[in-house]
């Protein structure tokens, strides 16, 4: 069965020591790293999405700030890629909610056109909701009328500050999204990063199921999900941190099984780190996204050397 066999974590093969996907030079608009691709299989080759971060100010309250925008690439065989010269989507406008950053791409097809989801936030930062744009080619999107699809304001009451990371996927009726929630913990030490779920008819309106994934107990967050539904069921890759500098060592990817997207088991609880680099910050920031890529094989894209935000994209296949 494909869904167990995509359970071990010793399937996947490298396909090189070098990323696959690089950034750009100096002064491009992804100069400082490329990162969170995801993947659209066709006839003839795989169009790819992904996050390209330019580095405009060393920090603001603590944090590392990025310019983010959506870039595009095209390849034959997943290997080598041909990056569209200029971002797909950019920040929104003045005083919109997605006015300095848009972030992490989901696409898939829908009918005749396609759907992105991804994240943006205004000038707060760290402060991020959910949109949705749709393009007949994948390189001109309108952004939907009603956005943000997903906000901080349907979970007020529970302090949220933070919803990103939407990995959405067709269902029998409609579609089913995971995507993050982060809220301040209630004895006031900080804040913690769960995984929630939410459905919808349409993919427009959207309606929350709640946190589904909690490591509260542990201490630890679980955020950058990747969402894969394998024979009627759901498998999901996440990474698990602590925002304890002193408990760093901990960090790893977590992977779980779900046939509804509500109820979650944990298949990987010793967790995973990258063994495939020689540098520490990569190994423990072990943040991929998989794919289907064709019949009986599957992609995953995972960071280069990252550090400090700043990475190259690698490529593992699974053949199964």
């Amino acid at each position: 069965m494909i869904f167990e066999k995509l359970t071990d974590k010793g399937i996947w093969r490298p396909v090189s020591e070098k990323p696959v996907l690089l950034r750009g030079g100096d002064g491009a608009w992804d100069s400082y790293g490329v990162m969170h691709a995801c993947l659209l299989p066709g006839n003839d080759g795989y169009r790819l999405w992904y996050e390209g971060r330019s580095k405009q100010k060393e920090k603001v309250e603590g944090h590392i700030v990025f310019g983010s925008e959506v870039g595009y690439a095209e390849s034959k065989d997943g290997s080598a890629w041909e990056k569209h010269p200029e971002p797909v989507l950019t920040p929104g406008g003045p005083g919109t909610w997605d006015s300095h950053h848009v972030f992490y791409p989901t696409v898939l097809r829908h009918g005749e056109e396609l759907r992105m989801y991804y994240h943006g936030n205004d000038a707060v930062i760290n402060r991020c909701s959910i949109g949705m744009a749709v393009s007949k080619d994948g390189l001109s999107w309108r952004r939907h009328e009603s956005n943000p699809v997903l906000d901080l304001n349907a979970d007020q009451e529970h302090g949220l500050i933070n919803v990103a990371c939407p990995n959405v996927v067709p269902k029998a009726e409609g579609c089913g999204m995971v995507y993050i929630k982060e809220r301040p913990l209630s004895d006031g030490t900080g804040n913690i990063i769960e995984i929630a779920a939410a459905h919808s008819a349409d993919g427009k309106l959207w309606e929350d199921d709640g946190t589904v994934i909690s490591l509260e107990e542990e201490r630890m967050c679980i955020s950058y999900p990747s969402l894969l539904a394998v024979e009627n069921r759901y498998l999901l890759w996440a990474w698990v941190f602590s925002h304890d500098p002193e408990k760093q060592e901990m960090n790893h990817l977590r992977l779980f099984g779900s046939a509804d997207l509500l109820a979650w088991v944990d298949l990987l609880p010793e967790g995973w780190f990258n063994t495939w680099t020689d540098n520490l910050f990569t190994r423990r920031a072990f943040i991929p996204r998989i794919f289907e890529a064709g019949e009986n094989l599957y992609f995953m894209f995972y960071p280069i050397r990252f550090e400090k935000g700043v990475c190259d994209t690698g490529l593992a296949i699974a053949e199964i």
